[in-house]
């Protein structure tokens, strides 16, 4: 998710890690992607061992649409090999917008898990919800053993976390239920 104001264009947020693309940066710096990229290749093994994984993608170039490698490098990577850059004008430029991206981000990263907090716990439908609060209320399953029906919730409580709803009138299908006793009977 890109963000919005200028500063922030250097800088996306995937699963709440702010990111900087290496190709952004290169750009800001008014250098070759690759020159820069070269620079991420050569110090990486000392940056990993710092810093964490440095995260190399490919995706196709612009111009040639040939794959081309590139590196979204967490806010302690970008510090790092900023530090490394010459400080000519241009790069103490880049160096402070990339520190008002990652600040910007922070905030927006801080918004959302706050907003994540505060909404409500995923609700499955009312006739289940009530069954569910019931079974793990009154749960008498001895330790040990596990029930289909707590199995099905946990797979309609993680599609409903991914937007994906049941519908209001859906019931369990309760024939392996009837086969299984009538298999026990048997």
């Amino acid at each position: 998710m890109s963000q919005q104001n200028p500063s922030q264009a250097l800088v996306v947020i995937d699963e709440h890690v702010a990111l900087a693309d290496s190709r952004a940066i290169a750009k800001l710096l008014g250098i070759e992607h690759r020159s820069f990229f070269r620079q991420i290749v050569e110090y990486q093994a000392e940056i990993e061992e710092d810093f964490g994984k440095v995260r190399i993608l490919i995706a196709p170039s612009g111009r040639t649409n040939q794959p081309q490698k590139y590196a979204l490098l967490t806010e302690d990577q970008t510090y790092a090999y900023m530090s490394y850059s010459q400080n000519t004008d241009q790069a103490r430029a880049c160096k402070r917008m990339l520190v008002k991206a990652f600040r910007d981000a922070r905030e927006q990263i801080k918004q959302l898990e706050d907003q994540h907090r505060q909404a409500p716990a995923p609700q499955i439908n009312s006739l289940w919800q009530r069954r569910l609060e019931t079974f793990y209320r009154e749960n008498k399953l001895p330790a040990g053993y596990w029930c289909v029906f707590g199995m099905v919730a946990g797979y309609c409580w993680t599609d409903e976390l991914r937007q994906v709803h049941l519908l209001e009138n859906a019931l369990p299908d309760g024939s392996i239920g009837s086969h299984w006793c009538k298999y026990l009977h048997a």
